[in-house]
């Protein structure tokens, strides 16, 4: 009886773990489906793809930094990216007082 017993609270032992190992699986995905979402850092890469090349780069001031200024960063302070001057003007951006021509 006392076997039965221990091997029964193993097993219910070993669900447990595999209950919260699911559980947190489940949790780190969905949030993993959210954070290109909340964090435009990540959407960077889909940019560069897009616009076959390094993308224009908007910031929260409402101003934007072409790919040949020496001040083009991409960053935490990045709030959106464009392909074109045209696409960010229409938007409401104006090009940076720090862009290089």
């Amino acid at each position: 009886m006392t076997r039965k017993r221990n091997i029964f609270t193993q097993k219910i032992k070993a669900h447990k773990k595999l209950t919260w190992g699911f559980g947190i699986f489940v949790s780190l995905y969905v949030v993993s489906l959210f954070i290109p979402l909340v964090w435009p850092y990540t959407q960077y890469p889909l940019y560069v793809i897009r616009c076959s090349g390094r993308p224009i780069v908007t910031n929260g001031g409402g101003s934007y930094v072409t790919p040949d200024s020496a001040t083009y960063s991409v960053g935490l302070l990045s709030t959106g990216y464009f392909c074109t001057e045209q696409e960010a003007q229409a938007a409401g951006y104006r090009k940076s007082l720090t862009n290089d021509e």
